[in-house]
């Protein structure tokens, strides 16, 4: 399998338990530890979702972007800042932008799932055959 390299920040004390776990443990390494518990993490997190993750559509993008550009507005944007750093390093007025996104997302997620289900009763009903069209899709 061929092996990448990923660069994360971790605390201090954290680091030192994993040199010191490796020092302690014959043939054990750093990158070994690591791929071992990101695996074994990922498993959990997968396991309680039901499910594998999909895979992503586009490569990770982490830190915040310049200040003045129109893409700290995107909700988008927002939320993979959120993901990829500290939530205390970001405005209020972006947390509000990004749970009004979520809670729009949530409506439109809802009432298709109505509509959808609507559909379904109309046939089985009424014989009556709806297509759901949305946008984008």
């Amino acid at each position: 399998m061929e092996k990448q390299r990923i660069t994360v920040q971790i605390s201090a004390e954290v680091i030192e338990r994993v040199k010191n776990a490796v020092y302690w443990t014959p043939g054990l390494t750093l990158a070994k530890l690591a791929e071992d518990a990101l695996t074994a993490y990922v498993n959990v997190m997968e396991r309680n979702k039901g499910h594998a993750f999909i895979p992503r559509k586009e490569e990770l993008t982490c830190g915040r972007p310049l200040k003045g550009t129109d893409e700290n507005d995107d909700p988008d944007s927002i939320m993979k800042r959120l993901l990829c750093g500290n939530k205390a390093s970001y405005t209020p007025d972006e947390i509000k932008k990004l749970h009004d996104y979520s809670i729009e997302n949530q409506r439109h997620l809802m009432l298709k799932d109505f509509l959808e289900d609507l559909s379904t009763e109309l046939k089985e009903k009424f014989g009556l055959d709806m297509h759901l069209v949305t946008k984008g899709g």
